[in-house]
């Protein structure tokens, strides 16, 4: 696979509540996002935010390091010995790249990320022993009602943090009456 294209994206994010560690506060959270291309317009995303008080890396240095790493990957083959290459950088250097570039290569096979590093892993998660009570009546409910004329899924990501909720049927507001009754029974449960 040969890398198109490496982009780099500066962040600076405030935190609802200062963060103290060691002996200073931080009100805000910065690094870089990376995003990488291969010829064939898949993606993958790392990001490198260094952590004050755990490693001596700061903001700049981890900068001169993802040039460099840019300059000596963009539009080159992803060597077999990646890890190699990236081993003498700093550790949200390396995090960063490794991400990416696993992420890039999941997205070339068509893969999640889980699947990709992990063929044999279970993507679904099991809801139900994580709900009980309301949840399997509002289900037994909606089905019982859409009958043969629709269908319920509820399906927790694999890929990001949100549970997906989707029904089908013949009547729009009923449908999405069902939907958010749902998601709301989901919501309760999982905080």
């Amino acid at each position: 696979m040969i890398i198109d294209k490496i982009r780099i994206f500066s962040y600076s994010l405030p935190f609802l509540t200062p963060l103290k560690i060691k002996d200073r506060t931080f009100n805000f959270r910065e690094g870089y996002l990376i995003r990488i291309s291969n010829k064939n317009d898949n993606i993958g995303w790392g990001e490198i935010s260094p952590l004050y008080g755990f490693s001596i890396e700061t903001l700049e240095s981890v900068l001169s390091d993802i040039i460099n790493l840019k300059q000596k990957l963009e539009n080159f083959q992803v060597p077999q010995e990646i890890l190699k290459i990236l081993f003498p950088y700093s550790p949200s250097v390396r995090f960063g790249f490794e991400s990416a570039l696993l992420n890039l290569m999941a997205s070339e096979k068509k893969l999640t990320l889980a699947g990709f590093l992990n063929p044999t892993a279970n993507l679904k998660i099991k809801i139900n022993a994580l709900l009980d009570g309301n949840y399997d009546d509002i289900i037994k409910k909606t089905e019982n009602e859409l009958g043969e004329k629709g269908r319920v899924l509820v399906r927790y990501s694999g890929t990001q943090n949100v549970c997906r909720v989707m029904v089908e049927g013949p009547d729009e507001d009923l449908t999405h009456h069902f939907c958010k009754e749902i998601a709301e029974v989901v919501q309760t449960c999982l905080g």
